[in-house]
């Protein structure tokens, strides 16, 4: 739901924070084999040497520096060496497009959208040549595709992001996930139609991780955009199918929850108990629905245990940091940073993160370090309204009762749509910050006027 939706110590093996690989993924011949058991007793030289012998074996691998590159990248502390094979596998292959398309990866884990885009299109031009074999260039196309979809989409540029979904379909028909991006790729190109047609050719493929039917997804859509009379209609159309299916009444709760309906949201979400209390979205709804009535200690024993069972879901760590924040108990208060600062190092890049965390600090009385990680989460320019009232808490707490009014009134505009957890605390901070800047007025008019009063005398 949107409210809810990869030597000494080689064995410690991360999810790479250094190198990231491509999705072309290396055979497991002899010689790499050999590779990666050279590398475990700290034999880079000599895992390289392995290495070289497979590539000579088997043309359509990558360059042997690269591979080399790839498998240094998933060793603990060995991120300096392997960004240092990275930049020798580009210098000895300049021509290789593999390595434009490992930069563009590293590129978009970054936010260099820009860069990516320029390393895919040297990578789809590279890849052109006749040196390379039918399987590469698949492979070379497929990632450029993927890569420049990923930027598209994030861009919104809805039309380029459907010509490389489209391109990359055309290769894997039966990926539900992608089919279900070009729908919505589809729809925000105002082709509703095409959408729903795309949605069910990806339910005819009877994939188990599409748990949405088009009905719902469409309705999703709609609220997506918003248009609440759309999104109702496409919701009917599921129900007729699926009065019993808990992916409906969590997308109706869903809707209502976009448009502060707090009470009917909660109808739907004892109805998605009633059919599948175990359902982990199921279970995020019930706390979520907890924390809005203020239950913070309820809500937060819910998505500490999604959190135990899910450990990598974001929403549950999210909002188990703010319920904590919010607990009256100091001690929870405190407890609240270490669950933020997990989510941020899951996180670097999520403006909501570093939101998070500052309002947490803020909880704890850190100002600065609150001032300083609500200024990284509003510097991509767009935030959210409970964003916007964790910034005015700091701007009041510093007296800049004038920014703190500012970005409130924007927090509170009623053309905004979706789920605001602190507006009735924005509204009464927002009277508050008016008071104090009129009485801040009046104070200064009265200077001013004994000022003029001892000139005149």
């Amino acid at each position: 739901m949107a409210a809810l939706a990869l030597v000494v110590g080689l064995c410690a093996v991360l999810t790479a924070d250094t190198v990231p690989s491509t999705a072309q993924s290396t055979q497991e011949s002899e010689e790499i084999k050999k590779a990666k058991a050279a590398l475990l007793k700290g034999q880079i030289d000599e895992s390289y040497k392995f290495l070289v012998e497979a590539t000579k074996k088997d043309p359509d691998l990558p360059p042997a520096r690269f591979m080399l590159a790839k498998m240094l990248s998933q060793v603990r502390n060995m991120g300096a060496v392997a960004r240092a094979h990275l930049e020798q596998a580009a210098a000895e292959n300049p021509d290789h497009p593999i390595l434009y398309l490992q930069n563009a990866e590293i590129d978009l884990q970054d936010g260099r959208y820009s860069d990516a885009v320029l390393n895919c299109e040297k990578a789809l031009a590279l890849a052109r040549s006749d040196r390379w074999s039918a399987t590469q260039k698949r492979n070379f196309n497929s990632d450029a595709h993927k890569f420049l979809a990923v930027v598209a989409e994030f861009r919104k540029h809805w039309p380029t992001a459907a010509t490389h979904l489209a391109a990359l379909l055309e290769s894997q028909p039966n990926d539900v996930a992608l089919r279900v991006r070009l729908a919505q790729a589809l729809f925000f190109m105002d082709k509703p139609e095409d959408a729903y047609l795309e949605l069910q050719t990806a339910a005819k493929v009877k994939d188990p991780t599409l748990l949405d039917t088009p009905e719902v997804t469409m309705a999703r859509f709609w609220t997506a955009k918003p248009d609440y009379t759309k999104a109702r209609e496409w919701l009917n159309k599921a129900a007729k199918d699926g009065a019993k299916n808990v992916r409906v009444k969590l997308a109706v709760a869903d809707m209502l929850l976009q448009q502060n309906k707090v009470g009917e949201a909660e109808i739907h979400m004892r109805d998605a108990v009633a059919i599948d209390p175990k359902n982990l979205d199921v279970q995020k709804l019930q706390a979520l629905m907890k924390r809005i009535k203020k239950d913070v200690k309820g809500a937060a024993e819910i998505f500490k245990k999604i959190h135990d069972e899910a450990p990598g879901d974001f929403m549950a760590l999210n909002h188990l940091a703010l319920c904590l924040a919010d607990s009256p108990d100091e001690k929870e208060r405190q407890r609240s940073i270490t669950y933020a600062e997990l989510n941020l190092r899951a996180n670097q890049k999520s403006p909501e993160a570093w939101a998070t965390i500052g309002y947490c600090y803020f909880r704890l009385k850190r100002l600065e370090e609150a001032a300083n990680a609500l200024q990284t989460a509003s510097s991509g320019g767009q935030i959210s309204s409970d964003t916007g009232y964790y910034m005015a808490l700091v701007w009041t707490e510093k007296e800049q009762y004038e920014n703190a009014k500012g970005v409130l009134e924007g927090a509170l505009d009623p053309k905004l749509k979706g789920l605001f957890f602190y507006r009735a605390e924005a509204q009464k901070l927002l009277d508050e910050v008016t008071k104090k800047i009129a009485r801040e007025g009046k104070d200064k008019d009265k200077d001013k006027g004994k000022d003029k009063a001892k000139a005149n005398n």
